[in-house]
């Protein structure tokens, strides 16, 4: 091969790893213009996570529980919803900013809000636990937005749900699957 044709391939591999480069970061972050789910993609790229299989688990915030954890498990790839009760006994306030779930690719932190007299859900950045405080994840009210599952979601089987707090901290609990007609308790 003369020395030209050498330089030319050479720059093609260069040119299309660039390209396969760009092009594989364009995917792993979503375009907040492309769907119905804008709104959820655009939060979830920025504060959604993928599974958390495989990495070590930062240290849980002090005085921090998570109780009665479920999830309520939509068929046919609908996004799904998380529930618990979460309680602060430390003496320090601590804030939830995220979370990630076993075998989901995006996990969101919402609400519902009443707006002239239709409900509907909006992102929340964080919630903030008080000391001494609790706070409920509840249907109806603030709850995890769980989308993109990957596999079956068996009604009875549990999945791990991390937590993240402000100051790089996590806690991790096991979480219940229940049908879509579950309401608590």
């Amino acid at each position: 091969m003369s020395r030209s044709s050498r330089s030319k391939c050479l720059l093609l591999l260069v040119a299309a790893s660039a390209a396969w480069q760009a092009q594989s970061h364009a995917h792993t972050h979503d375009n907040p213009h492309d769907g119905p789910h804008a709104d959820h993609a655009a939060h979830g790229a920025q504060h959604g996570a993928q599974s958390s299989a495989g990495r070590a688990s930062p240290e849980a915030p002090a005085g921090v529980s998570v109780n009665d954890c479920w999830i309520r498990a939509m068929p046919a790839g609908l996004p799904s919803a998380g529930y618990f009760r979460i309680e602060n006994t430390s003496n320090s306030p601590v804030a939830l900013v995220g979370a990630e779930a076993q075998g989901f690719g995006k996990v969101m932190l919402h609400t519902h809000l009443d707006t002239g007299g239709m409900s509907r859900m909006a992102h929340v950045d964080k919630v903030d636990l008080p000391p001494g405080g609790g706070f409920d994840f509840a249907p109806g009210g603030h709850h995890l937005m769980l989308e993109q599952p990957a596999g079956d979601l068996a009604i009875g089987s549990t999945r791990s749900l991390m937590l993240r707090f402000e100051g790089g901290r996590a806690l991790t609990v096991q979480c219940e699957l229940r049908p879509p007609s579950a309401m608590g308790h």
